[in-house]
């Protein structure tokens, strides 16, 4: 059984984003879902509630940690009763929770079933009515750094959603298009196309377009045929079926091998190239039978781990509960007993069934190329998002909050649209410490040092040091404690899930404070080593355990570092302050060679070097960016409060 946080807001693991650079998320041609290799893909509807859109990373998790295993896609409708608007906040959620976002774009005003739709009729789709809003969508999902799957109106060939067949035209031929075609799933199929048109127009490339019918048509007439209302294969990517069992008390029990048996020919029939998907399927609990469901769930699996549908490479379960109008609950969870929990885990712990996706043209495991980043900003205090976000700088390096306080951290959609800001697209990099506690942090406790006197008070953890005494309020820690790495591990947590691009990480040169201050020879000798060593961890975090493989690892100071080859492999970049000037004051010109000659061995492993000297003085500013650059590295002047957005004359970033 995999557990999970389930205090993070955002966050299990594996799906990653890729940018090939930082201007051109995808710039390789369309993104795609491929069907995986060998098996299948294991997805799910995870209980979002009656509406198919109460989107939560708990929901996921909570799925996740019953069924024992994470899933390739999480799946919800984006209603259009209050409008055609893109659920980004929705979309991100189950991005960063580790889900790939499954959208049904579902034209309705109401939830109302067996009628037509007063607003979205597919054919004013077709004549443009809603094209503003649509193109608007497009825009917004163009944006993403990331894929997603969609669909249109599921299931027209029922008789339930007003998109249906049925509500559009029906069987005529005489109401629209070709005299030779059925009318309703003709103008589905156009309205269809119509929508696809328009994200084509626009240039998005990170839609994988379903195809999604039921494996039912009502009526069962020839006309309602699945293929009638298929758009085709230069429109669509992958085509899914809905193949239920009893979904109301009373309904007849049919097999998943009945329903699949019935539907798979006809589906294998709309198109000989496309991937198929199982894309809803579930049971009830029957009241009179307690293992019937048991029965029903294992049989669906064995079927589908027989290899009797070959075409078939996803599955995405359907767990929800709900009350019907006689007062009887359908309820198809997964949990729904302790024998279909037990059905559900062993059905699903198969290697045949994949949770991780591959799209083509996007490399899951790249990291962040910074080729085209040539000038950055540094702000931890007093941050304004907005005014940051007007600038050109190609990369920013903020706190993760606007205070310091977990009340006060920016939240995903904030670093979302920093990071798709006016001013051009930014990596966004979260500053954490990590060789000293700081007590405004949310992981403070006040009793640490209760009277502030800089010295930590009896029952403070081990691992809390005395206090800076260059920086009020910023103890030294013993790094190498595991109290303390736990402390930071949550942190990361934090940050990664709040949508950073990575984290620049400080006060790493504290262990020359051991070196000299510990109080046993075991320390002091070890201290540059344990160090080393958790650096290395935190990149073994951040890429193995929470899957990040593209979140970037940038260290500051304690250039001398460089030396260990290990270290060099588990970071990106690092950024030296005080390189050629302390305030307006040149350093000793010693101090400077020496400290370059290290920040070359990161330079010529291909890291990125910032520097950043707190000079204000117009002409040694001049000075500061010309050495700067002269040696490969990238420059920032401004205060050393850091509490101020900076753009110097004559460097203003491009």
């Amino acid at each position: 059984m995999i557990t999970y946080d389930k205090h993070l807001i955002f966050g299990i693991l594996v799906i990653l984003i890729f940018i090939s650079s930082v201007f051109s998320p995808y710039p390789n041609g369309q993104l795609k879902l491929v069907p995986p290799k060998n098996g299948m893909y294991l997805a799910a509807f995870p209980n979002f509630g009656g509406s198919e859109d109460k989107v939560s990373a708990e929901k996921i998790f909570d799925f996740c940690e019953l069924s024992g295993r994470k899933i390739a896609w999480a799946y919800f409708s984006n209603n259009w009763n209050d409008g055609i608007k893109f659920p980004r906040e929705r979309i991100n959620i189950i991005h960063l929770s580790g889900a790939t976002p499954y959208v049904r774009l579902m034209p309705r005003t109401n939830f109302e079933e067996g009628k037509r739709d007063p607003t979205y009729s597919m054919q004013k789709i077709i004549d443009g009515k809603f094209d503003a809003d649509l193109i608007q969508w497009a825009k917004d999902v163009k944006q993403l750094k990331y894929p997603i799957i969609v669909e249109f109106a599921p299931e027209p060939n029922g008789n339930w959603f007003p998109w249906s067949g049925v509500f559009n035209g029906g069987g005529k031929t005489t109401g629209y298009g070709d005299p030779m075609l059925p009318d309703g799933p003709e103008r589905y199929k156009d309205a269809y196309r119509h929508i696809i048109d328009i994200f084509k127009s626009e240039g998005v490339k990170n839609i994988t377009w379903v195809f999604h019918i039921d494996a039912h048509s009502m009526p069962a007439k020839k006309w309602n045929s699945m293929k009638a209302y298929y758009p085709g294969d230069n429109y669509i990517d992958w085509i899914g079926v809905s193949a239920y069992g009893a979904l109301q008390p009373g309904d007849d029990w049919v097999s998943f091998k009945d329903v699949m048996d019935k539907a798979y020919p006809e589906l294998s029939k709309i198109s000989s190239k496309k991937p198929l998907a199982v894309l809803e399927f579930g049971v009830i609990e029957d009241s009179k039978d307690k293992l019937r469901k048991v029965r029903w769930i294992t049989e669906a699996f064995n079927t589908i781990k027989s290899g009797r549908y070959p075409r078939v490479k996803a599955i995405s379960y359907w767990d929800e509960k709900w009350q019907n109008e006689d007062e009887t609950y359908s309820d198809l969870r997964i949990n729904s007993s302790k024998e279909t929990l037990n059905a559900y885990q062993k059905g699903i712990s198969s290697p045949i069934f994949v949770t991780s996706p591959h799209f083509n043209n996007w490399d899951a495991n790249k990291i962040y190329s910074m080729d085209n980043v040539n000038d950055f900003l540094y702000q931890l205090q007093d941050i304004d998002l907005e005014k940051i976000g007007k600038t050109k700088f190609d990369l920013a390096i903020i706190d993760y909050s606007k205070d310091g306080s977990d009340e006060e951290r920016f939240t995903p959609e904030e670093v979302y649209r920093l990071e798709h800001s006016i001013g051009g697209q930014k990596i966004v990099l979260s500053y954490l410490s990590i060789g000293e506690a700081e007590d405004y942090r949310w992981y403070w406790n006040k009793a640490w040092d209760e009277n502030k006197d800089g010295i930590p008070d009896k029952g403070a953890p081990n691992w809390l040091g005395p206090e800076n005494p260059n920086w009020k309020g910023n103890y030294r820690v013993k790094y190498w404690d595991e109290g303390w790495k736990k402390i930071v591990y949550n942190y990361l947590d934090k940050v990664i899930d709040t949508g950073f691009d990575g984290v620049y990480l400080d006060t790493v040169d504290t262990y020359e404070y051991w070196e000299e201050h510990a109080s046993d020879k075991k320390t002091r000798e070890k201290a540059e080593a344990e160090m080393v060593k958790f650096v290395k961890q935190i990149s073994d975090y951040v890429h193995n355990k929470r899957g990040r493989r593209n979140f970037l690892i940038f260290v500051q100071n304690a250039e001398e570092l460089g030396v260990h080859k290990d270290y060099l492999n588990a970071i990106n970049g690092i950024g030296k302050e005080d390189l050629w000037f302390n305030g307006d004051t040149p350093q000793p010109t010693s101090y400077t060679k020496e400290s370059i000659k290290y920040l070359s061995l990161f330079k010529n492993n291909g890291k990125t070097v910032f520097v950043t000297d707190y000079v204000r003085e117009k002409s040694l500013v001049d000075k500061f960016y010309s050495n700067a650059i002269d040696n490969g590295f990238i420059p920032y002047a401004t205060v050393r409060d850091l509490d101020k957005l900076i753009i110097n004359p004559g460097h203003a970033p491009d």
